[in-house]
């Protein structure tokens, strides 16, 4: 068997490596669809919000979010305070997200307005207290408030990294 010799092309650098406004070359989503480094401060504010809610080092965190930039910020949030993001499938209802988020050990979790009609079905069922980024309008089941609620109006204090040790449990 002979094989043909193949030289990889010469690729340049991401374009967002350089300007963080800016969307990698070829990509097909759209700019809401992408973190950039502009939006790390979010990470910060995020990590705050859950300090202020108990959650330290070796703290499951629930995120319960499509794949998206608060899934980013949430996942990001939780290294930040070394808490173990506990990344819950999104296509999980009814009982088996009951038992998931019971098993999770998280008391915390952070969620999109995706999420609010499968936590609706479970509400009261499971320990998790939800913090949702939606819309003022949206509507918010038991056990589950608004994020930008609870964010501070204005810029939140430097949280030290801690990380180490797991971060991460996919459920």
């Amino acid at each position: 068997v002979r094989y043909r010799r193949y030289q990889m092309p010469e690729r340049k650098p991401p374009a967002s490596l350089h300007d963080p406004h800016d969307v990698a070359q070829g990509s097909q989503r759209s700019r809401a669809d992408v973190v950039t480094p502009v939006e790390f401060p979010a990470v910060n504010r995020l990590a705050a919000v859950l300090q202020r809610d108990g959650v330290g080092p070796q703290t499951p965190v629930a995120i319960c979010a499509l794949n998206s930039p608060l899934f980013l910020v949430a996942f990001g949030a939780c290294a930040k305070l070394g808490a173990i993001a506990a990344l819950i499938n999104t296509h999980v209802t009814g009982a088996g997200l009951t038992h998931v988020l019971q098993v999770s050990g998280a008391t915390t979790g952070v969620c999109d307005e995706a999420a609010l009609a499968h936590l609706a079905e479970v509400s009261g069922s499971h320990p998790v207290r939800f913090l949702a980024d939606v819309s003022s309008a949206a509507t918010l089941p038991a056990g589950v408030h608004s994020l930008r609620d609870r964010l501070a109006p204005t810029g939140e204090p430097t949280i030290p990294d801690v990380r180490g040790g797991d971060i991460i449990a996919y459920i």
